[in-house]
């Protein structure tokens, strides 16, 4: 379980100034020095980096597009498959009630404590009516987006 306090999110996309797992490690190690009890980084590559900078439990998400989906936050189990092998603590995972490109929210959930029970997952969700449990999906963690940017 996380340990209440400051999570900080430390994520860029390709198409940002600041994407690079170099820096993303770094911006880890300041959110750590500030006080930060965990981080929520983007991609395998950011999760070993951040890894091998600071000792905080980490939240893995991929963020990918694919054409027949609005879901982007670790949509299949491609994803899920690049998460387990970064080392994360956590899987973050859309689980708003949109279409998903490939299998289901519940097969994703699933295959997830399937593969890798000891991992935590947690729910991205905007509004308490996208809540998962209205579903039958029950998660423990919940990460509240005000807005989806994407």
């Amino acid at each position: 379980m996380l340990p209440q306090g400051l999570i900080v999110s430390c994520q860029a996309l390709a198409d940002e100034p600041l994407y690079s797992s170099f820096i993303m490690s770094k911006m880890a190690l300041a959110a750590y020095q500030g006080g930060a009890v965990g981080i929520r980084a983007n991609s395998k590559d950011d999760i070993i980096a951040i890894k091998k900078e600071v000792d905080l439990p980490i939240i893995g998400i991929v963020k990918r597009d694919y054409p027949d989906s609005k879901v982007f936050i670790t949509a299949t189990r491609t994803e899920v498959d690049e998460l387990l092998d970064s080392g994360c603590d956590v899987i973050a995972l859309d689980a708003t009630a949109q279409p998903r490109p490939n299998e289901s929210l519940a097969d994703l959930v699933k295959y997830i404590r399937n593969k890798a029970p000891h991992i935590e997952i947690m729910a991205d969700i905007s509004t308490i009516e996208e809540s998962p449990t209205r579903r039958c999906i029950r998660f423990r963690l919940y990460w509240y987006n005000i807005t989806w940017l994407h």
